[in-house]
């Protein structure tokens, strides 16, 4: 099973408070969040992570050679500095969310990297060409993890975060950032806790929460680092990757739906559509977002549900499936049953792709997706976009359901809230 080892973080110097040094990761921020974090502080990981471009010491690099120029100097200034001995580090998160407070703590280590289908590492995600090149380039260029991968591992009893909250550590930093999470990591650098924590997770399957594109990315890299190698067999660190670890029973585990904003590709018209959709779907109707959000999440999940909210028209509509054997018809992939009876599966496959008449391709030039249904409204009263689809989140034994069957989720099923924010840690893949 995945193979865990402690190693030296490396993280900003001044330790008191890096609320301004942070931000979240690279694949949820706008263009408007670069500025600003930038702005924000002139050490601010977004330089790292995303950067577009910068003119340094009066000459232009590119964004992948102005990340990997931030990084050493950094560290030969001092702002950035290496631990002195290697450890795994405590994760922790405090936040509200709809007036409940939770406290999700995980722990960051390195794992050895294991190609999916080894039965010890689960994708729950497809990924893209473009996303897995570029961090490819960007871990060339800095020879680090700058971003750790979330999994989830099952610890029923709890017996390993007991071990881990039990062991004595040090505040390494903390944070508070824009949406008022707190965030704190603690290391540990005990021999004894250590290897405890290495056997205890020696028979348990990791599943790849977020960060797919950058798991694959590290598998390419560890092969372009063995193309290159003089040194056989022996271990390195690009063999290795940067990973926060969560155990799946944890009731902090917050899963966020993500909706879809759908753009129509071609001239329709709505009542057309809903009428094709009655030869499938119940439909009701109700007068807000948020009831409709309502409805759906008191829907039992062994019923397939959404509610669609279309531009010019305020009613929102409650579509639940009638009869799943119309899934079945359309299973041309074999999926099995839990992927296939997914909420977000009947959207893509029966009402997005029959119904309206969108392939893949088409679907993913024309949809944008958010957490946040109001994002989506105010996009969709701008000008882009003409229906908002709302969705239940998946949970996490489906998520395991699916992945252990060898199946993906569709792209953009999960949002596991909050984020894990970048500047926090980095995993240095130099000797």
């Amino acid at each position: 099973m995945p193979d865990i080892r402690p190693f030296r973080g490396v993280f900003y110097a001044d330790q008191r408070d890096i609320s301004r040094k942070i931000s979240p990761p690279y694949d949820v921020l706008t263009e408007r969040d670069i500025v600003s974090y930038r702005k924000m502080d002139k050490h601010n990981v977004v330089r790292l992570i995303l950067n577009k471009g910068d003119t340094i010491n009066g000459t232009r690099l590119n964004g992948y050679d102005a990340s990997s120029f931030y990084f050493s100097n950094w560290q030969r200034q001092g702002i950035l500095r290496k631990d002195e001995q290697p450890g795994i580090y405590l994760y922790e998160q405090r936040f509200n969310y709809n007036s409940k407070d939770y406290r999700r703590i995980g722990f960051m280590s390195a794992v050895k990297l294991e190609e999916f289908g080894s039965n010890k590492v689960f994708p729950h995600e497809n990924t893209f060409t473009g996303p897995i090149e570029d961090r490819l380039k960007l871990t060339i260029a800095t020879r680090a993890n700058l971003c750790p991968i979330f999994s989830l591992f099952p610890d029923r009893d709890k017996r390993i975060m007991t071990l881990l909250l039990k062991s004595e550590k040090k505040q390494m930093a903390v944070a508070k950032d824009r949406n008022g999470v707190i965030h704190a990591l603690y290391r540990i650098n005990n021999t004894k806790s250590i290897d405890s924590v290495r056997k205890a997770l020696f028979d348990k399957p990791f599943f790849i929460a977020d960060g797919h594109h950058r798991y694959t990315s590290a598998l390419k890299y560890r092969e372009r680092m063995r193309s290159i190698s003089q040194t056989g067999n022996t271990e390195k660190p690009s063999d290795f990757v940067m990973m926060y670890l969560c155990p799946m029973e944890s009731l902090d585990l917050l899963i966020l739906p993500i909706y879809r904003l759908v753009k129509f590709h071609r001239k329709v018209d709505v009542q057309k559509i809903l009428i094709s959709a009655e030869k499938y779907f119940k439909i009701s109707k109700t007068s807000s977002m948020n009831r409709g959000i309502e409805a759906i999440e008191h829907t039992p999940k062994s019923r397939n549900v959404f509610c669609l909210r279309f531009k010019k028209d305020k009613t929102v509509y409650i579509l639940e499936l009638k009869n799943r054997d119309v899934m079945k018809r359309l299973n041309k992939d074999n999926f099995g049953e839990e992927r296939l009876f997914l909420d977000v599966s009947v959207l893509h496959m029966l009402f997005i792709g029959d119904i309206l008449g969108m392939n893949h391709n088409v679907a993913e030039k024309n949809i944008r997706y958010s957490h946040n249904s109001r994002d989506l409204m105010t996009t969709m009263r701008e000008g882009w976009g003409d229906c908002i689809v709302l969705l239940k989140s998946p949970t996490v034994d489906q998520i395991q359901a699916v992945t252990s069957n060898g199946d993906k989720m569709p792209h953009k099923s999960t949002f596991f809230y909050p984020k894990l924010y970048s500047g926090m840690l980095f995993r240095s893949l130099v000797e």
